[in-house]
């Protein structure tokens, strides 16, 4: 009886666990949701004014004070547009100004090297040339992705974007994997003698510095998808240069084995963050879902934008792409003629492309019975 309360006990605990870190997840989601609502009403009454379509009943009495919808919406709007070109023009810079700082960090990085004879500090000048390399691969795929080739690509070419990323990832693996064999290799051979002098030091020292400086900076800017991974890479930089600082330092002072070693677990640690950068794109490229918060705006902008669409049937969003494409099953009033019924689908997904994380949208309606 004891044995079967005590598991009674448990089942108990591990269920109010559970159901308070559901509660949790809904909270931050309601959170997350609210901060997106009005922005993405805007976008809604903004395709409406376009098709002449009144406002949905249930949002003019509660939410909307219905004789200065339109003058508000047009302030509001042009205020979202002007933030999101300060936003495109930061992170064009923000990008511009990593790049030219990973140029020179390298140079100086690879001076540090070969001063001390330090894999550790080596491994740090392979993973800045590999930055160096996604950064160029990011603008060169972001500048084929602009130039529309319509009739070889007519959905464009977005999708260059992820498979990109694979690609360094791949590389940032198999040049990890080389340190990894250059370190074991010289701890066999017992070829280490690493010179650590003051300038490596205040080499290595000034990058760390820099690269907080600028993980810092992209994480207080980290609006799109490009600037959270510079803000990763940053983030990485700092911790393995720190650490192959000290691993340098331990090697010529206390423990010769250290730099190696050092270099070695430098390696896998870059090498496992770019492998999942690698995957989490190659998940983008198969189709992914989106997640919760995506899919509620999606529903949000479908319930809201008119009246005569009776039920939501189903919907879909998934990556292709860095971006999303959308299917929304909707059931229309019965009664409607095909000309309203077309203009009210079309209305709808041009809402929904407008929608920041939207590449395309599919609307399919069927008359509610």
């Amino acid at each position: 009886m004891s044995n079967i309360k005590r598991e009674d006990n448990n089942e108990n605990k591990n269920f109010l666990r559970n159901t308070n870190k559901n509660i949790k997840n809904y909270e931050k989601q309601i959170r997350v949701l609210q901060n997106f609502y009005n922005e993405d009403l805007l976008i809604v009454d903004e395709v409406k004014r376009k098709y002449m379509i009144t406002p949905r009943k249930s949002l003019d009495e509660d939410t909307i004070n219905s004789s200065n919808i339109f003058n508000d919406n047009n302030k509001s709007s042009d205020k979202i547009k002007k933030n999101q070109d300060i936003s495109k023009s930061l992170e064009k810079n923000i990008a511009l100004i990593t790049l030219l700082i990973n140029i020179t960090l390298i140079v100086s990085k690879s001076f540090a090297s070969y001063l001390s004879g330090s894999f550790s500090i080596l491994s740090t000048v392979v993973d800045s040339a590999v930055d160096i390399t996604a950064g160029l691969v990011i603008w060169l795929t972001t500048k084929t992705i602009k130039k529309n080739k319509p009739y070889s690509y007519p959905r464009g070419r977005n999708r260059l974007e992820p498979l990109a990323l694979i690609i360094v990832s791949i590389i940032m693996g198999i040049a990890s994997l080389q340190i990894i064999i250059q370190s074991i290799k010289a701890i066999i051979e017992n070829t280490i003698d690493p010179q650590l002098d003051i300038i490596s030091i205040g080499i290595m020292i000034s990058t760390i510095i820099v690269k907080m400086t600028l993980y810092l900076a992209c994480y207080r800017f980290s609006s799109s998808q490009s600037i959270q991974i510079l803000a990763m890479d940053h983030r990485n930089d700092c911790i393995s240069n720190l650490f192959a600082l000290i691993c340098a330092a331990l090697s010529k002072y206390l423990i010769i084995y250290a730099d190696p070693i050092g270099a070695v677990l430098v390696s896998i640690f870059i090498a496992k963050s770019w492998l999942s950068t690698g995957l989490e794109h190659s998940q983008m490229l198969v189709g992914r879902s989106g997640d919760g918060v995506l899919i509620s705006r999606v529903i949000n902008v479908t319930m809201n934008y008119h009246e005569d669409i009776k039920k939501i049937e189903k919907v879909f969003v998934y990556h292709i792409g860095v971006k999303f494409l959308v299917e929304v099953y909707v059931k229309l009033d019965s009664k409607m003629t095909l000309r309203r019924s077309d203009s009210i689908l079309q209305g709808l997904q041009e809402a929904l492309e407008g929608l920041e994380f939207v590449e395309r949208a599919f609307v399919i309606g069927e008359p509610y019975v």
